[in-house]
């Protein structure tokens, strides 16, 4: 390292552990992101004002949980937390769903149906009012449709 370089790096050092933010860095030292990147990850300079327990999952490993959910290989956040399951440590299902929400994902079940308008329901409360009072030869005539095939042309497969 030559004596410029050696230079940079102590300003960069500096800079860090005084919590400056990169971009200034970047203009008062004279140097790109990436060089300040490779001091810090060296130094294992860490912001002083952060406080509480590091991150259990690193974010490679929350990267892939959420594009696992996205492309459908995990369905749920227990699937996902033994998707990034180490040796020496489990994850909790909790902290996958933590994760989902720091990375814009909400959750959502499925809908079984589709809400019914309203002159949709209006539509079935007029036709059930007319019909409530059919006797059960009335409604022997009836074929519904999850009962039996129909066919408008050909055979019936009989």
């Amino acid at each position: 390292m030559t004596a410029k370089n050696a230079d940079k790096h102590v300003q960069i050092e500096n800079m860090l552990n005084h919590s400056i933010p990169w971009n200034i860095i970047q203009k008062k030292v004279g140097c790109g992101k990436s060089m300040i990147r490779r001091i810090s990850r060296k130094t294992k300079m860490q912001s002083k004002n952060s406080a509480g327990r590091h991150r259990l999952l690193t974010p490679r490993e929350e990267t892939k949980a959420a594009r696992d959910i996205r492309l459908g290989l995990s369905k749920s956040a227990a699937d996902a937390s033994f998707g990034v399951k180490k040796p020496d440590r489990s994850v909790n299902p909790k902290t996958i769903t933590r994760t989902f929400k720091r990375k814009g994902l909400k959750s959502a079940k499925k809908k079984t149906a589709l809400p019914l308008s309203n002159d949709r329901q209006k539509a079935r409360y007029d036709w059930a009012k007319a019909h409530k009072d059919w006797s059960e030869t009335d409604w022997e005539r009836v074929v519904f449709s999850d009962e039996t095939k129909i066919q408008k042309r050909g055979s019936n497969g009989l």
